[in-house]
């Protein structure tokens, strides 16, 4: 990651991309800032990983818990 930080958010993306969020730097600023972590080439074993900037925050956040809504239409259709 290209900005250390604690109590940021984080969460993985329609893409597979895991990305992470606002926090606290080591100074005790809170960032606005967001990252993802990209896997090439079957990930960091056979491949590489990489931290790639995404667009800023319009507020610095300090995230403290992160909730996802997942939709599994599967689920829909057996239980339907």
């Amino acid at each position: 990651m290209s900005d250390e930080r604690y109590g940021a958010g984080g969460c993985v993306l329609s893409d597979g991309r895991f990305a992470v969020f606002g926090g606290t730097d080591n100074d005790g600023d809170d960032l606005a800032s967001c990252e993802a972590l990209v896997l090439d080439n079957d990930g960091p074993v056979n491949g590489s990983e990489r931290w790639e900037p995404l667009p800023a925050m319009h507020q610095v956040r300090r995230c403290r818990l992160t909730v996802a809504h997942l939709w599994f239409p599967a689920l829909e259709t057996i239980t339907s």
